[in-house]
C-alpha cells in the first residue's frame, strides 16, 4: 500500500483555529464562530445575513464581526456564490 505524501498546508479543526486566535477573540465571538461553523461547516458559504439571523445583530453589527474574522484569517472571502459571501479558512493563517 502506498504511503500518502503531504503536499502542502494541511486542514486544521475550527477549535484548534479558535485556540490559535488567543486574545484576538472574546469568548463570545468564539463561540458565535463555533455556532456558524457547526451549521456551515468549512464548505458551504455564509454572508451578512446569516450572521443577523443567527446572532440576531443588526446589519452594521455583522458586518463588523465578519471584519473581524476575515482581519484575523478565521473566514476568507468566496467567489461564485454572489458578493460577500465567506467560507471557514481551513488554511491556517500565521
Amino acid at each position: 500500500m502506498a504511503e500518502k505524501v503531504d503536499i502542502g498546508e494541511g486542514k486544521v479543526d475550527i477549535d484548534t483555529m479558535l485556540l490559535h486566535c488567543g486574545s484576538r477573540l472574546s469568548t463570545k465571538t468564539k463561540s458565535y464562530a463555533r455556532q456558524f461553523f457547526d451549521r456551515f461547516g468549512w464548505v458551504a458559504p455564509f454572508d451578512r445575513s446569516d450572521v443577523m439571523k443567527m446572532i440576531g445583530l443588526k446589519k452594521s453589527g455583522a458586518s463588523k464581526l465578519l471584519s473581524k474574522w476575515i482581519q484575523i484569517g478565521l473566514i476568507r472571502p468566496v467567489s461564485g456564490f454572489g458578493k460577500g459571501k465567506y467560507t471557514f479558512n481551513a488554511l491556517m493563517k500565521d
